[in-house]
């Protein structure tokens, strides 16, 4: 299903995946969005620490995309076959980022306010990973004889 079909495009793979994408996220994001709000204001937020949390996320963003699609383009992550070894690797790769973000919130927020938003059941990293703009990625390259095929 994630796999680019017969002669198919990026464009037309873009056109026919990231859809099913947008729609798989939607929900979860606005989930994830409501919770930020409460837990932000449980833990006493202002608007500029929100924005520069913002502000930050934008970098991760950033940092998960290239990290992402050079994972797809090297084959660390493909859809055309099993490859547990790679997915594994490329997890310790995301975790890494997650502890560089981690870092840029405790440069903004508090530890009582962490400490808050933490006992309010709000979870950086199922934010981080909801709201990257995974609609962006790069399609698989087309498959190489031998893949499997999508």
């Amino acid at each position: 299903m994630f796999g680019r079909l017969d002669g198919e495009s990026e464009d037309e793979y873009r056109a026919r995946v990231m859809p099913m994408v947008q729609m798989a996220l939607t929900r979860p994001r606005q989930n994830a969005d409501e919770a930020r709000r409460i837990a932000e204001e449980k833990a006493g937020v202002t608007t500029a620490q929100h924005e520069a949390l913002d502000a930050a996320f934008s970098a991760v963003y950033d940092d998960v995309l290239n990290y992402t699609n050079t994972a797809i383009s090297d084959g660390q992550l493909t859809p055309y076959e099993r490859n547990v070894t790679g997915i594994l690797e490329y997890a310790g790769g995301l975790s890494g980022i997650l502890g560089d973000a981690e870092k840029k919130v405790g440069g903004i927020l508090s530890p009582a306010q962490r400490k808050s938003m933490y006992e309010s059941g709000f979870e950086w990293g199922e934010y981080l990973g909801l709201h990257a703009p995974w609609e962006k990625l790069n399609a698989p390259p087309p498959p190489r004889r031998g893949d499997g095929g999508s």
